[in-house]
């Protein structure tokens, strides 16, 4: 049997890095259930997680997690807080994380009767590593794709490979206000909450709420799949955990032919 950690943690974030601290946190740390994909012969160990997000306590608490079956894993699809969860994904899972935020803004332009091909999309702050694959994805569809970042040294040498790869020149910008009357999508790493109710944000911090309206906030999506174990909530790191055990390379072919597909998009799924 291949396992595939899952990592779970639902209450109020914290950070602590005290002794007395990582004795509490050991106590948070349980184990809740097992499940079996049978067809794939893949078994997923759920745990519960402290929400410490010391990052030196957060990366010592999924180690300690590692440790408390006994069992050696194939990957971990960790839910804690995405801004330190991402390090802990493999590469398949950030390309397949990046796909499903290109995917849900294309689905929801749609929607509207919009292509991303001539929308405009922004990412901010695209300096950050957990926009890199994402820009990449966005660039592969959008010609019109606005970067902000205050390092504007750093995106130039990202506009170079992107015009290289993908024939797309984005506009780099320091000042993100550029986007909120010309863009119909924001991708952020960044807490953001701008007064404009019609701007539509994909927050990649799954923990952050903002206060003022706006007509959509996204920060998770979740798939179908043809498995007979549905009781699992099929994030994108799960999902890829998954498939990259299975052999996965190619992210668009791997989804459709082991007939998988996003059923939501949205905040706090």
């Amino acid at each position: 049997m291949n396992n595939i950690l899952s990592l779970k943690s639902y209450q109020e974030l914290y950070r602590d890095s005290s002794f007395i601290g990582k004795v509490k946190d050991r106590f948070k740390m349980t184990y809740k259930y097992q499940r079996f994909i049978k067809e794939l012969d893949v078994s997923i160990i759920n745990i519960d997680m402290p929400s410490n997000v010391h990052p030196e306590s957060y990366d010592n608490n999924i180690r300690r997690a590692e440790n408390i079956r006994g069992l050696k894993y194939k990957s971990r699809a960790p839910e804690v807080w995405r801004i330190l969860d991402y390090k802990w994904f493999n590469d398949y899972q950030k390309r397949l994380f990046a796909f499903s935020v290109v995917k849900s803004i294309k689905l929801f332009l749609r929607l509207n009767l919009k292509n991303i091909r001539n929308s405009c999309i922004g990412v901010i702050d695209a300096g950050d590593y957990i926009n890199k694959y994402i820009i990449e994805e966005l660039c592969k569809f959008s010609n019109n794709v606005v970067l902000v970042s205050k390092n504007i040294e750093y995106l130039g040498k990202v506009r170079e490979y992107l015009i290289a790869q993908y024939g797309v020149t984005p506009v780099i910008t320091r000042e993100y206000e550029y986007l909120l009357n010309n863009v119909d999508f924001i991708i952020t790493s960044r807490n953001i909450d701008p007064k404009n109710e019609k701007l539509n944000i994909w927050y990649l911090d799954d923990r952050y709420m903002p206060d003022n309206s706006h007509n959509l906030h996204v920060n998770n999506v979740t798939f179908t799949v043809p498995w007979e174990e549905k009781s699992l909530k099929y994030t994108p790191q799960l999902v890829g955990a998954i498939l990259d055990h299975i052999g996965g390379k190619e992210i668009e072919e791997d989804l459709k032919s082991n007939d998988i597909h996003i059923n939501k998009f949205g905040f706090n799924l």
